[in-house]
Order: C-alpha cells, then sequence, then structure tokens
C-alpha cells in the first residue's frame, strides 16, 4: 500500500503486506499477509509518520484475511475466517481484548455499523448479525438464494443492504434485524450499491450498465440512469449529497445532480482501467483508481462542465 501527498503527488509512506486497513480518521494503517507460509505479525503503522507503532503476534492458524479497523478506531479485528474466532484488538495498545467464535456460522466477511455497536458476518447467502460490545449472536438475516456479495449500512446505521448474485437488494431494520423489502430491477449481477447522505436513497449499479434509485422507506424505484454502455463498477455520493457519481468499464466517469438526476458531465478515460472511485472528506477532490489513480479537482469538474 502506497500513501501519496495530494497536493502534491508525491509518495509519503509505502507499507509492506497484502491484505491492509485503513482507520477511519487516517491516522493508522494495519497490514497482514494472506500467505500462510509467511509468519509475519500484523503490523499497525503511523501514516503520518510511516514508521510502525507496534505489532500484533495474532497466531492464527492459517494466513490472515479478514483485517479491519472498527468505525470509532477503538478495535482492530483479525481472523484466519471462516474457521476460526475473531479476535479483537485494542488499537492502541495491541492488547488482544476479547474473541468471538464464528466457527458454527462460516462467515468469511464482515462490516461495522457506523456506530461501531453491530457487527455483520457473511458468507454464501446467509448474514450474521453481532452485538459487538457483548460479543454476541444476535439473529440470521436469511433471504437470498446465491451468494451475497457485499453489505452496506444507511449513514445513521438503522438500515441494512445486503446485494446477492440472484440479483437483488434486501433492505434489513437493524434494531429488530427484519426484512423490509426486497428490490428486484437489475438483470445481472450487482456490482456496487452506495446510501446518500440521508439514508432516504439507495443506488445500486449493475453489470446490465444501469444506475437504479430506491425509496429506502418504502422500497419504491424512484429512476433509472442510464448512459454507460459496459458494467458499472462504483458508485458514490459526495460527502454534501448534492453529487452522485459512476465509473464503468466503458472508460466514462459520469457525474449525476441527485436533485433532478439528470446527468451533468462525462470524464473520459480508457477502458477497463477505472474500478474505484472517492470523494475527500471535504468533498473537494475526487480520486479514481484502477491500473493508476487519477485525481481531479471539483473545481475543474465544474469549469468543463460549463464550457
Amino acid at each position: 500500500m502506497w500513501f501519496w501527498n495530494v497536493k502534491t503527488g508525491k509518495q509519503i509512506a509505502k507499507f509492506e503486506g497484502d491484505i491492509f486497513a485503513l482507520s477511519s480518521d487516517g491516522k493508522m494503517v494495519a497490514s497482514g499477509f494472506r500467505n500462510r507460509n509467511v509468519t509475519h505479525p500484523i503490523q499497525v503503522w503511523d501514516t503520518k509518520t510511516g514508521k510502525p507503532k507496534f505489532s500484533i503476534h495474532a497466531k492464527h492458524q492459517r494466513e490472515t484475511n479478514i483485517l479491519t479497523f472498527s468505525p470509532d478506531n477503538k478495535t482492530l479485528v483479525s481472523s484466519c475466517a471462516p474457521n476460526e474466532k475473531l479476535k479483537i484488538w485494542d488499537a492502541n495498545s495491541a492488547k488482544l481484548q476479547q474473541t468471538i467464535s464464528i466457527k458454527p456460522y462460516n462467515s468469511s466477511y464482515l462490516t461495522f455499523s457506523p456506530d461501531s455497536q453491530l457487527l455483520v458476518t457473511w458468507s454464501s447467502i446467509n448474514i450474521e448479525m453481532w452485538d459487538f460490545k457483548n460479543a454476541e449472536h444476535i439473529t440470521t438475516l436469511k433471504g437470498h438464494t446465491d451468494d451475497v456479495n457485499f453489505i452496506r449500512f444507511s449513514s445513521n446505521g438503522l438500515i441494512l443492504a445486503s446485494a446477492s448474485t440472484d440479483e437483488t437488494v434486501y433492505l434489513w431494520n437493524t434494531k429488530t434485524g427484519k426484512h423490509i423489502v426486497t428490490l428486484f430491477g437489475h438483470t445481472d449481477r450487482i456490482t456496487s450499491m452506495a446510501f446518500s447522505c440521508d439514508g432516504k436513497t439507495l443506488a445500486t449499479a449493475s453489470n446490465d450498465a444501469t444506475i437504479r434509485l430506491w425509496n429506502t422507506k418504502n422500497g419504491k424505484h424512484k429512476t433509472t440512469l442510464v448512459g454507460h454502455t459496459r458494467n458499472i463498477n462504483t458508485v458514490t455520493f459526495s460527502p454534501d449529497g448534492k453529487t452522485f457519481v459512476s465509473t464503468s468499464d466503458d472508460g466514462t466517469i459520469r457525474f449525476w445532480d441527485t436533485k433532478t438526476w439528470h446527468h451533468k458531465l462525462t470524464l473520459n478515460v480508457e477502458p477497463d482501467i477505472v474500478f474505484h472511485v472517492a470523494f475527500s472528506p471535504d468533498g473537494k477532490m475526487l480520486a479514481i483508481g484502477g491500473d493508476t489513480i487519477l485525481l481531479w479537482k471539483l473545481t475543474d469538474v465544474i469549469r468543463m462542465q460549463s464550457r
């Protein structure tokens, strides 16, 4: 993993490993190795200095394949799931706080709720919800008929969205664990999802080259965004919620006005190189990642739109 100064474009630090976790405040990086023949400990680095803060000798039975910080940056979770316990480490002292046994559920992936109170793990078609503080299993979310690909929480943590290879998205009430509604409409694999800042809209993108917008309260389809001609890789909302961005294998980055959902601007890059997109926290810059990393100032994008 490389760290860059976005003002100068110069490399700040390089971290060794093949699995990484970045704290939400950007101050720490954890790195590990998936290769079971590598016995290196998990390293936690200071991103400002590029120097290691401490090492964690996790002693996993196999390679580390889960590594993530809680959103409050107080804990670091590691595991060689699906056959081993999750190990919960204090992110400041590297002390082992507790373990969570996930073996009966064979979960391979996990994500936290925004307040760090809920932990969600999944593998295949089942989704498990946990009380993270008490390390207790709450419930199993059942409904998908094919592999669950990824999961997103709304910003307030009240809604959980799960996307599956079965071409559906399920919305769940995280307070009760009950199914709210199933979103149908895509005709190919769903590749990306994003909640609006207020949590009232969910955007889903698919290999069918469309983006569908949904009302999260009742599950009603609001509109479909068309324009891309190939698989859509990522979608995201700007921090102020006014702009929506989508990237595709067709080599375009499309900007949309979230008030009208009209297309605003298209940036053209080379096909098949754009896989990720992210706004800076202040919304002033946009990073496009793939084989190369492209940085755009939003002021420059606005000027291009006005031409």
